[in-house]
């Protein structure tokens, strides 16, 4: 497995992937829902705890971590995101972090994230293709931030445990106006 390199075949299929998760119809499976479940929950833990490192732990080595800026959400190929991270950057942004300079988050973010709906479907090789609903809380400076989001996640086995290769927050206000949105959303 190589590390993710941005080219017109992946911005395609994250594309792709997006648009055919937010039209899903099936009812969900309720193992693979549980499972999903878990590994959400442990995300957020993990991000509200700033435990960063672990967390850019449990993302695959061709992780991709898209936060589009579009309703409908729009290829990001030719419409402008958020952000569109591989692992390398996804790893440069824990580093500032971790450094202290990361100006936009003096002081840094407390946050809380609830996850709810968890949703999940089995692809053919067996990892899972997971959609759920969440709100992201964020105090900062005296001021209480509040993010509703849909969350997509492509979830891989791998060994004991399930990494993300694709992490994808849909804001319900994407294309209103945004606050400070440096910590990780």
């Amino acid at each position: 497995m190589n590390l993710a390199t941005l080219d017109t075949a992946m911005y395609e299929e994250i594309f792709s992937f997006a648009t055919e998760l937010r039209s899903e119809t099936a009812v969900a499976e309720p193992a693979a829902s549980a499972t999903a479940e878990a590994v959400l929950v442990r995300e957020a833990r993990l991000l509200d705890d700033g435990n960063y490192a672990a967390w850019v732990a449990t993302f695959a080595l061709d992780a991709l971590y898209w936060v589009p800026s579009s309703f409908p959400i729009e290829n990001p190929r030719v419409s402008v995101s958020y952000l569109l991270d591989d692992l390398r950057r996804i790893e440069d942004r824990i580093a500032l972090f971790d450094t202290g300079w990361a100006h936009a988050q003096l002081p840094p973010s407390r946050t809380k994230r609830i996850i709810s709906g968890v949703e999940a479907w089995t692809e053919a090789d067996g990892s899972l293709r997971v959609r759920a609903s969440g709100v992201t809380y964020d105090w900062r400076k005296d001021v209480m931030e509040t993010h509703p989001v849909t969350l997509m996640y492509r979830l891989r086995p791998e060994g004991d445990d399930w990494k993300i290769v694709y992490r994808i927050v849909h804001r319900l206000d994407c294309d209103g106006p945004t606050t400070n949105l440096s910590y990780i959303l």
